[in-house]
C-alpha cells in the first residue's frame, strides 16, 4: 500500500503553494520544500518500518514452535532485503512527492486562491479520480499477492500431511561412530553388527517392488538375487534371498517423487555404508537412549552414539524445507 499514502497532495497545500508563490516563491524553491518534506517523511517511515519488523520478526521466532524448521535454520532479518526495501520506500516517496511538486507548482495561481469554484471543484474530481484508481489498483494487487501467500501455505500443509508410508512414532534412531583403527575396513564393521543383528538371508520388498517385478504373484516366499551388491567385497557371493515380507512404500527419496522399488537387508549382510540403528520403542524414544547406550557399551565400550534422536523429530527438522527460506 506504499503507493496510496504518496497520491497526490490535498487542495489546502495547493493553496498554501499559490499563496507562497504569489508572494515571490520561485518553482525551484517550492519543489526543493517538497522534496524536503518527502525526504523527511520516507526517513521517517523507513525508521519505524525497521523497528516494527526487527521486533515483529522476534515474536514470530518466538511463537514459531519447537522442531518446526531445521535447527541449521536461522531467521534473520538481512541486511541486504532491509536496504533494498529500504531504498524502494525512499526513491517512492521522493518520485512522488516530486510529481506532486512539479504538478502544483505549474497550477493557475488564480484558480488556487480562489479555492471554490467550478474549476476548482473539476480539478478536485479528477484528483480524486485518481485517488480512486490508485487505492482499486493496489487492492486488487494486495488481493493477487494474499492469495498466493495462502495458496503457498495450503501446499506447505498438504506436504506436512504426505503419507510418509510408515509411522515414524516411537522409533529411535542412533547413528554409531565407530573408533578409528578398529572398524576401519568393511570386514570389521561387519562383525561388530553380526554381534548385533543374527545373520540370516532373508529380506523385506516394498509394494513397488512387487508390482514391479511379481505382478500379481505372491512376493512371499520367493527368493531374488541382486547381482548389482556384489561390487562389495564382503557381500556374499551367488546367495539368494528369500522374502519374508512386503512393506508400504516409504517417501526415502523426496516428498514429492514417486516410490522406488526398495529391498531391505540386515546390517550383518555388508559392512559398506554408514551404520545407524533404528528401535521401535513402547514410549517416548528418547528414554531409551541410554539403555541402548549401555547395550552397546556392553559390546564395545569404545563405541558411542553420535547422533540420536526420536524419528518424528528428525523428520520435522530435516524435511520441513520441502515441505518449505528475511
Amino acid at each position: 500500500m506504499l503507493r496510496i499514502s504518496c497520491s497526490p497532495e490535498p487542495l489546502s497545500v495547493k493553496k498554501k503553494i499559490a499563496i507562497r508563490t504569489s508572494m515571490g516563491a520561485t518553482r525551484i524553491r517550492l519543489v526543493g520544500q517538497l522534496l524536503v518534506e518527502s525526504f523527511i517523511m520516507a526517513t521517517a517511515s523507513c525508521v519505524a518500518g525497521y523497528i516494527l519488523t526487527y521486533w515483529g520478526l522476534k515474536g514470530v521466532v518466538a511463537a514459531i514452535p519447537k522442531d518446526a524448521v531445521p535447527s541449521e535454520v536461522a531467521i534473520v532479518l538481512r541486511p541486504a532485503s532491509l536496504f533494498f526495501a529500504m531504498g524502494i520506500a525512499a526513491v517512492t516517496t521522493l518520485l512522488c512527492g516530486l510529481a506532486s511538486a512539479i504538478h502544483a507548482a505549474r497550477r493557475d495561481l488564480r484558480a488556487a486562491l480562489a479555492g471554490t469554484g467550478k474549476g476548482t471543484t473539476n480539478e478536485a474530481s479528477r484528483h480524486g479520480r485518481l485517488r480512486s484508481g490508485l487505492v482499486i489498483a493496489e487492492v486488487a494487487v494486495s488481493i493477487v499477492l494474499l492469495t498466493g501467500a495462502g495458496l503457498m501455505v495450503r501446499s506447505l500443509q498438504a506436504l506436512q500431511q504426505v503419507d510418509l508410508g510408515f509411522n515414524p512414532a516411537d522409533i529411535l534412531y542412533a547413528e554409531l561412530a565407530l573408533p578409528e583403527g578398529r572398524y576401519d575396513t568393511a570386514s570389521q564393521k561387519k562383525v561388530l553388527f553380526r554381534k548385533i543383528f543374527d545373520r540370516s538371508h532373508v529380506t523385506v520388498i516394498n509394494e513397488t517392488l512387487a508390482r514391479s517385478y511379481f505382478r500379481n504373484e505372491n512376493a512371499v516366499g520367493q527368493r531374488i538375487k541382486l547381482s548389482t551388491f556384489e561390487m562389495y567385497a564382503d557381500w556374499p557371493r551367488d546367495a539368494y534371498f528369500e522374502i519374508i515380507g512386503i512393506i508400504a512404500d516409504a517417501k526415502n527419496h523426496g516428498l514429492q517423487d514417486p516410490p522406488r522399488p526398495e529391498v531391505y537387508f540386515p546390517h550383518t549382510l555388508t559392512g559398506t555404508g554408514p551404520r545407524m540403528l533404528m528401535v521401535r520403542t513402547a514410549g517416548n524414544p528418547d528414554r531409551v537412549q541410554a539403555s541402548l547406550h549401555r547395550e552397546l557399551s556392553a559390546l564395545d565400550p569404545d563405541v558411542v552414539i553420535s547422533e540420536a534422536g526420536s524419528v518424528e523429530s528428525f523428520l520435522n527438522g530435516g524435511t520441513s524445507p520441502s515441505r518449505n527460506s528475511s
